[in-house]
C-alpha cells in the first residue's frame, strides 16, 4: 500500500510512527484541529493544499502532472511525452570518471560481486524510495523508513550494492571537470533495434542520461563534451556508427536552473 498524503492533526509537527515505510515520499500536511474536532472542510483543506504537490505516476492512472507546472502567462505552450524505459550503462561503467588517472580512479570503483541477495520485498522497497528523494540519506533515517535497525539497513546496503543492484549516480559541476557543451538529442530508431541501440548509447561515456521515450522520437539523451568539436565528433564517430539510427536531432542546453530531482525508481 502506497500513502499519497499524510494529515497529522493536533498542531504536531512532527509524523508518528503510523505506516512508516509506506507513507516514504508521500506529502504532509499539519492542521491544528484535534482529530475529534476534525471536520470534512480540514480534510478538503488539505486535498486542496497538496493537490498541485502529487507526483504523477502513469501506472495510477494520475491526471495531477500538469497541474504542478505554474499558472504564468509566461508559458505559451507545452510538450510532454512519457517515459518508457531508462537505459543504464550499469554499476561499473566509468562515466566522466574517466578524466582521472587510474592511480585516483581505482579507490573509487566498487566492482559486482554478482551475487544474489535474498528476494526483494516491500522493506526493500521503502529502503529504495528513501534513497531515490536523496542518495545521501543518513542510516538512521533509513533504519526508520525501513523499520530495520542502522545496522541491517547497512548490511542490506552492501548486500545490494555487491550483487550491482543498488548504485549511486553522482551530480558533478561539469565545467569544473573542462566539460562545457551540453545538448539533448532526439533520436529516431526502428522499434525492433531500440533496445540494442538504447543500451550501446547509453555505455557512451559522454552520454549522461538515456530513456526510450514516446512522441516523434522514440530516444533521447543528454550528452556532454569538453567543446564543440568534441561534440561533432561524438555525433558522426559514435552515434552515426550506431546501426539503425535513422534520425538524430541536437539542441543545446543554454542554462540549467535545476539538474539534480528526486524519481520514483526502484533501484538507483
Amino acid at each position: 500500500m502506497k500513502l499519497n498524503l499524510v494529515i497529522r492533526t493536533s498542531g504536531e509537527l512532527r509524523s508518528s510512527n503510523f505506516l512508516p515505510w509506506q507513507s516514504v515520499a508521500s506529502e504532509l500536511y499539519f492542521c491544528d484541529a484535534y482529530w475529534p474536532a476534525f471536520r470534512e472542510i480540514d480534510f478538503l483543506r488539505a486535498l486542496r493544499n497538496c493537490a498541485g504537490a502529487l507526483r504523477g505516476d502513469p501506472r495510477e492512472g494520475s491526471d495531477a502532472l500538469l497541474a504542478r507546472l505554474p499558472r504564468s502567462n509566461r508559458i505559451v505552450a507545452v510538450t510532454a511525452y512519457s517515459r518508457l524505459h531508462i537505459f543504464s550503462a550499469g554499476a561499473d561503467a566509468l562515466g566522466f570518471l574517466d578524466v582521472l588517472p587510474a592511480s585516483r580512479l581505482a579507490p573509487l570503483l566498487r566492482p559486482s560481486s554478482g551475487g544474489h541477495p535474498a528476494e526483494l520485498g516491500p522493506l526493500d522497497d521503502a529502503l529504495f524510495a528513501a534513497l531515490a528523494v536523496d542518495g545521501r540519506t543518513p542510516y538512521a533515517d533509513l533504519a526508520a523508513a525501513t523499520g530495520w535497525s542502522e545496522t541491517t539497513v547497512r548490511r542490506r546496503m552492501d548486500q545490494l550494492r555487491d550483487a550491482g543492484l543498488l548504485y549511486f549516480d553522482l551530480e558533478l559541476d561539469m565545467p569544473a571537470f573542462g566539460f562545457r557543451s551540453t545538448v539533448w538529442m532526439w533520436l529516431s530508431v526502428p522499434p525492433s533495434q531500440l533496445a540494442d541501440v538504447g543500451s550501446a548509447l547509453a555505455k557512451f561515456p559522454e552520454v549522461a542520461y538515456a530513456i526510450a521515450t514516446t512522441g516523434p522520437a522514440n530516444l533521447a539523451a543528454c550528452a556532454v563534451c569538453r567543446s564543440q568539436e568534441e561534440l561533432y565528433e561524438f555525433l558522426t564517430d559514435k552515434v552515426g556508427a550506431l546501426p539503425g539510427v535513422e534520425r538524430v536531432e541536437t539542441a543545446p542546453v543554454i542554462r540549467t536552473v535545476k539538474q539534480a530531482s528526486p524519481i520514483a525508481v526502484s533501484v538507483i
